[in-house]
């Protein structure tokens, strides 16, 4: 303190100390002649070492001016010092402070002037640290720049991946974390998935959580509707890693009016790294990311009903002109295959009985594959080639011989049925078909004949196809059971019979060949 300055009783400066603020007096030489300790620790100071120094040396450039006016005067009275009268009040204003490290700071400056004893002129000082304030402005500016460049974002664009990646890219300019996804809610599947995801690592894209499962604290996010922090990972079991083992997670739902369709992730490898003011920026961010899946969804359904609209369109337009019904007809089934993303298309009409579905027009198969299909013709209501929905193998023989008529083909797989002409060990049994048939129902499949007179005949054969391993069993080897008994083996063909013959003696059995 300055020795020829009259300062007011000790009990009476200690008042200084429990001030909020900074607080300095300034002699006319601009000298400081008083600090309390806030104004020491706002400059990083000890009292002793800023009193008496100039003022330049904590504070850059000159004060605000401040011009007596004896309008202001007020009575002399006791104060902090002797026989102080105020005699002018500055603005306030701002200006940069001068730490110990000579790094510069903003801080908010008011004054008052003083006439003390002897004439002295002070001046007092009311200083507050702006670096907050000034850091917290500078975020809010940054927060809401970043939330129009996304509000823009949203509508530069409809395509779902790349607003929700640019989403991502300007949160990560305003928030300090690790890994973010985006998670979407499957209604059909009931779960959840991630669509969009960043800093996680490739396993992590993968990620699909059941919605009534444990797993997941996002899973809980849509379960509830409100977001959810977890300062310590590891200390949860509901989380799911996406390559971050160790810090924190942060949660939020995204909404399209009350209705949760996801969740915006954070994760930091930092324990307990986000705050109160984090969640609600994230909720923003939550809040223009549904805008941005509500637009996306509703400009797909809009492409997929004008897709519709000009598709029936297209379709409606083969019906004009003069051509062939056929003509007509395989255009359509071609057209209608192409849209729906098939590789063969059939179109069946209802015959004149209508009992009876027959193959009309095709489309997507080999046109000498389709002349054999065009025979096709299917009872009503049991479904196309007479099928259960799912995977199937296909056997397909064909011959170029005389063909079949429609009485025969209607009666080809009747027991004992043949046409074939000849006499004793060539006579035919008119059993083979029939076996065949047996075989290949009792294994769930079908048998489709396409013949016409003339034009050959092709057997399709339909089995169920399975995609499960086939283990080979070791093969036991069986003592014959047979006895003295004889059996009497028939057929029609020699290249059976004594197979057969062999067969029923290694089996301990006496065969006794016979023509059929």
């Amino acid at each position: 303190m300055s020795s020829n300055l009259q300062i007011a009783p000790e009990n009476y400066l200690d008042l200084w100390d429990v001030c909020p603020n900074a607080v300095l007096i300034i002699t006319e030489k601009k000298e400081i002649a008083f600090a309390n300790s806030k104004a020491a620790e706002l400059f990083d100071y000890n009292r002793e070492e800023i009193i008496g120094t100039p003022l330049n040396r904590i504070i850059s450039g000159e004060l605000p001016g401040c011009k007596e006016d004896l309008s202001a005067a007020a009575p002399e009275r006791e104060g902090l010092f002797k026989r102080q009268q105020l005699i002018a009040k500055c603005p306030q204003g701002e200006i940069e402070g001068i730490r110990k490290n000579r790094a510069h700071f903003p801080i908010e400056l008011s004054l008052s002037m003083y006439r003390g004893n002897e004439g002295t002129l002070l001046t007092l000082a009311i200083l507050r640290d702006l670096r907050l304030e000034k850091k917290e402005e500078t975020r809010h500016r940054r927060v809401n720049e970043t939330l129009y460049a996304v509000a823009q974002v949203i509508g530069s664009t409809l395509e779902l991946d790349d607003v929700l990646h640019r989403i991502l890219g300007q949160l990560k300019k305003v928030m300090d974390y690790q890994a973010a996804a985006i998670m979407l809610v499957d209604e059909q599947r009931k779960n959840l998935y991630v669509k969009v995801a960043e800093g996680f690592n490739k396993q992590a894209v993968k990620i699909s959580l059941p919605l009534d499962g444990e797993r997941g604290v996002s899973v809980q996010v849509v379960r509830t509707g409100e977001p959810k922090y977890v300062p310590d990972i590891a200390k949860d079991k509901r989380h799911v890693s996406g390559g971050i083992n160790q810090g924190s997670e942060l949660a939020v739902p995204l909404k399209i009016k009350d209705e949760v369709i996801g969740v915006l992730n954070l994760e930091s490898e930092e324990i307990d790294a986000f705050s109160r003011h984090d969640l609600q920026l994230l909720s923003a961010f939550a809040g223009q990311a549904g805008v941005a899946i509500e637009n996306a969804r509703l400009f797909k359904d809009l492409n997929e009903e004008k897709g519709r609209l000009e598709f029936l369109y297209e379709i409606s337009s083969q019906f004009t002109g003069d051509q062939e019904l056929d003509q007509m007809l395989a255009r359509i089934i071609n057209r209608i295959t192409a849209e729906l993303g098939g590789h063969i298309g059939h179109l069946f009409i209802i015959e004149p009985d209508g009992k009876h579905l027959r193959l009309q027009a095709i489309a997507g198969v080999k046109a000498a594959v389709a002349v054999l299909d065009r025979k096709v013709r299917l009872r009503l209501g049991k479904g196309l080639a007479g099928l259960e929905a799912g995977s199937y193998a296909l056997l397909s023989v064909s011959d170029t011989g005389s063909g079949m008529d429609s009485e025969t083909k209607a009666r080809i797989f009747e027991p004992f049925f043949t046409t074939k002409a000849g006499k004793g060990m060539n006579k035919h049994s008119g059993l083979g078909l029939s076996m065949v048939y047996g075989i290949v129902h009792s294994h769930g499949g079908i048998i489709k004949i396409y013949s016409e007179v003339g034009e050959g005949t092709t057997f399709r054969v339909y089995l169920p196809a399975t995609e499960r391993k086939v283990t080979k069993k070791e093969r036991q080897e069986k003592t014959p059971v047979g006895g003295k008994e004889t059996i009497l083996v028939v057929d029609d063909e020699e290249l059976i019979l004594k197979p057969a013959e062999k067969i029923l003696k290694r089996a301990g059995y006496k065969g006794a060949p016979g023509a059929g």
